[in-house]
Formats: C-alpha cells, structure tokens, sequence
C-alpha cells in the first residue's frame, strides 16, 4: 500500500508516469516496452482513483 501525503506528490508522480509515456511514443519503442509503460500508467490512474475515493470518505 503506498500512502500519499499531498496532491503535489501526486502531480510529481504522475508527471513522471507521463514523460515516460511521451519519450515510448517518441522513440517508437517496441510493443512490449509501450505495453509495460501502458500497464504502469494503468497501475497511476488506480493508485490516483484510490487516494480521491479515500479522500472523499474523509470529508465527508
């Protein structure tokens, strides 16, 4: 389980995530780069969709 103590740390993240995805495309990686660097952007969103579902229990 990975704990987020901010929206900037998540930002950071996923700008990561992002760049990462621009410089596959670029380069014309191969399908299975492209395909590990889609799983992790899929895994980014999950982590991303959990972190706003527990944040909204908080508020609420």
């Amino acid at each position: 389980a990975i704990a987020f103590t901010d929206n900037d740390e998540l930002a950071e993240i996923g700008a990561v995530f992002l760049r990462i995805g621009v410089r596959a495309s670029h380069e014309g990686m191969d399908d299975w780069r492209l395909r590990k660097a889609a799983q992790w952007s899929g895994l980014w969103h999950a982590m991303v969709d959990r972190v706003m579902l527990r944040e909204q229990k908080e508020w609420k």
